[in-house]
Formats: structure tokens, C-alpha cells, sequence
């Protein structure tokens, strides 16, 4: 037992100061003595309340393990395993330590007579029991101050060791966004070497035209005039009058499916530069020039057919009665009065099986189309007839001019039709 009391610290550090070594002694006789004496009996009266005690010196940890020193701390209850030191007779006072304070005990007179009998229990008083206290508060101070300088390493090591992580966290982190940000430079510049930014990229079959407003049907990628994520102006090009392609810019807004869609979104943030450079369109600008390309192909209509042409017309000979439709667009300054119409049915071998004309009223002033249509008439044909011609067209303007169109000078929209 004595040497599992020398091996703790608190003793050995006791005995290392040759002035005390006779007090531990006695401090351990004095554990014996009470023991015996059935002393345990004062540490439970003390710890229900029965006599009043205080904890001169106590040191007591923070939420960071580091001991905070408190004084004259009233306490109700004391460990078993106190040490006593001390006995003051006068003022019936036993001194214990503690793994983590100085204390003072008041007991009874009853325990006082056991104690004072006991000439291992030191009495101190005075200037020696005021030393001794000093001496045990200097032990506990010690060995705070020690732990707590150790614990203050840990907790700076483990901030440091902390921070250390994060910076080194924060270095990964740059690096691999720095790795991000240089493959995606590389993506970028891939993709505008193989791509051009007016072929804007859509997932849509078809986009709503605000201006013509019809609906376009598209490709898997458009050529844009110039594109935002609201809008798409772009050109198409179609059959016009007398196959002359017909250019026309369409404005159409951008629709959410298209908004949200991945490749999108990418084509304009890898064109980002060359999008916002380019010209910005404004509506107007559009409109003069849909209506500046319609006029070339007007233009262009003019010298094909200086008199017009035939958009189209048709024939049918049910029950051997002939009837007969046909449309015809004026392209001269002069307005159409009546247009004359004349025509030969033949069978297959060529055989001419009737011929005829059809007589029009107008007016049909330039740049528009006359209708006609004659459902019944009094032309009756064999029932081999196959074939219907135009011979002939006579054209009667409103100032009472003529002009005559031989089969050479008809034109018809149909002969133009792309196979």
C-alpha cells in the first residue's frame, strides 16, 4: 500500500522536498488513523450537509479542459479519498487536498475530542497552519499551471493541425477548380473550333414567328442573324413567285423547352463574345428588309412575266360537260379589264377534240391575282379527251389597250414547281 502511495504523482512531488517529507507521513498515518476510526463517517456527514465546509482553493475546468482557479467556494460534498493535513484545535477545522483543491471542514465537538487525541493528525495554528495551507495552494497551482500549459499545447496544436487541414483543403480545392477551369477552356476552345456561332444549335421541330406569324419548321440548328436567350432572329429561304427564292427574316422568342435546354445554353456561353459583338437587329430594321426582299423577287417577276402569269389553273370534263378554274396575277401597272382565255382539248394519240376559250371580268390591278372559276358550261367533249392546252391568252386592260399572249408568252406558276 505504501508503495501505491509513493507512485502518485501528488506524493512523489511531496517527498521530492525533504521540508515536508515527515508531514506526508503523517498524512498518511492520518488516512489510516481515520479510517480506523470509522472517520469515513465525517466525509459522509460532510457530504449530507452536516457539517459546513469550503473549498479554499478549487480548480475547476472550462468547456476547453483549461482549469479555472476559484476560492473560498462553499461545497457540499468532499471525495473520499481527501487527504488530510491539518488540524486546527482552536477552530475545530480539519484541512484536506484533493486531486483538484484545498479544503477546510469544520466537525462536531464529539470528532474534534478523537482528532485532538490523535498525535499523528499534525495541529498547526497560526503563522505554521497559514504556511501549510499556502504550501498546498502552491502544489495545486503548480500543477494546474502545468496541465493547463499542456492542455493550451493541445488545443494550439489542434487549431493549428486545423488550419493546416483547411489550407491544405484550400490549396486541393484551387487546384482542382484551377484543373476545372482549364479543361474547360479546353472544351470551349474545342467546340469553337468546330462550330460557328451563327449555327445555333436547337431541340425544338419548329419556332412561332412573332412577325409573319406563322410557325417555322426548323432543323438541328438554325443560322441566326443574332440570338439572345429570349430571342432567335434568323433568315429562310424560300420558293418565291416563278422560282425566284424568296428571302425572309423571321423573329421568333425563344421557347422554354429550348431556354432550359444544355447544348443551347453552352453554344451561347462559347459564343459569348462574337454574340455580343455582332449587330443587334431591331424589328423595324426586319420589316424593310422582308419587304425590300419581296420586292426583288417582284422585280425579278416583272421581267419574267411583263404580263402576268397563271398562279394556276385546272380542267375537268365529268359527264363529257367541260368546266374550268384558273388564277392569274398581274404583274403590269396596267389594271385588267377582261383576260380571254383559250384553250384545245386533244385525246392521247393527240387527236384535237374541242377547242374553246373562257372569258374573265377584272379588275386585277398589278401585284394582286384575279379568280375564276365556271363549274357548268356549254362545251361538251368525246369521252377520250385526255389533254387541255393553252392556246392563246388576250388580255383587255381598262384604257381599252390589248395584249395578246401566244403559247410561247404563257407562263404558268407550276412550271417552276421543284420536283
Amino acid at each position: 500500500m505504501w508503495r501505491q502511495m509513493l507512485a502518485y504523482p501528488f506524493f512523489y512531488i511531496l517527498l521530492q522536498r525533504k521540508k515536508y517529507v515527515l508531514i506526508a507521513m503523517q498524512r498518511i498515518l492520518t488516512i489510516l488513523v481515520l479510517l480506523c476510526l470509522g472517520f469515513i463517517a465525517l466525509a459522509d456527514d460532510v457530504n449530507h450537509g452536516a457539517s459546513p465546509s469550503v473549498a479554499m482553493t478549487i480548480y475547476v475546468p472550462d468547456e476547453q479542459g483549461i482549469y479555472q482557479k476559484k476560492t473560498n467556494v462553499p461545497v457540499k460534498s468532499m471525495e473520499k479519498s481527501a487527504s488530510c493535513y491539518a488540524f486546527d484545535k482552536k477552530g475545530k477545522c480539519l484541512y484536506f487536498f484533493t486531486e483538484f483543491g484545498n479544503f477546510a471542514v469544520k466537525i462536531n465537538d464529539e470528532t474534534s475530542k478523537v482528532v485532538k487525541k490523535d498525535e499523528k493528525i499534525p495541529q498547526l495554528s497560526g503563522e505554521e497552519l497559514r504556511s501549510q495551507i499556502m504550501h498546498i495552494d502552491q502544489l495545486l497551482e503548480e500543477k494546474f499551471t502545468r496541465l493547463n500549459a499542456n492542455r493550451r499545447r493541445v488545443i494550439a496544436d489542434s487549431i493549428a493541425a486545423v488550419k493546416e487541414r483547411q489550407r491544405l483543403e484550400a490549396i486541393e480545392r484551387a487546384r482542382q477548380d484551377s484543373i476545372r477551369r482549364a479543361n474547360e477552356i479546353v472544351r470551349l476552345n474545342r467546340y469553337r473550333a468546330e462550330h460557328k456561332w451563327r449555327w445555333v444549335p436547337v431541340n425544338v421541330s419548329r419556332l412561332d414567328c412573332s412577325l409573319c406569324e406563322e410557325s417555322i419548321s426548323v432543323a438541328d440548328s438554325v443560322f441566326a442573324l443574332t440570338v439572345s436567350r429570349d430571342t432567335i432572329y434568323f433568315p429562310t429561304i424560300e420558293n418565291g413567285l416563278l422560282g425566284n427564292k424568296l428571302t425572309q427574316i423571321h423573329i421568333c422568342p425563344v421557347p422554354s423547352q429550348l431556354r432550359d435546354s444544355e447544348s443551347f445554353n453552352y453554344h451561347l456561353e462559347a459564343f459569348d463574345d462574337s454574340i455580343a459583338a455582332a449587330y443587334h437587329i431591331q424589328r423595324q430594321d426586319v420589316v424593310r428588309a422582308n419587304i425590300g426582299y419581296l420586292d426583288e423577287v417582284l422585280a425579278a417577276v416583272d421581267k419574267q412575266a411583263p404580263y402576268g402569269y397563271f398562279v394556276d389553273w385546272d380542267w375537268a370534263d365529268d359527264y363529257s360537260m367541260v368546266t374550268f378554274e384558273f388564277a392569274y396575277f398581274n404583274t403590269n401597272k396596267e389594271t385588267i379589264k377582261y383576260i380571254d382565255v383559250y384553250w384545245k382539248i386533244t385525246n392521247d394519240v393527240g387527236d384535237v377534240r374541242l377547242t374553246g376559250h373562257f372569258k374573265g371580268t377584272g379588275p386585277v390591278r398589278k401585284n394582286t391575282t384575279g379568280h375564276w372559276n365556271w363549274d357548268h358550261s356549254s362545251y361538251i367533249v368525246a369521252g377520250d379527251a385526255t389533254t387541255m392546252d393553252l392556246t392563246k391568252v388576250i388580255i383587255t386592260y381598262m384604257n381599252g389597250k390589248q395584249q395578246t399572249l401566244t403559247k410561247k408568252m404563257i407562263i404558268c406558276e407550276s412550271d417552276f414547281d421543284e420536283e
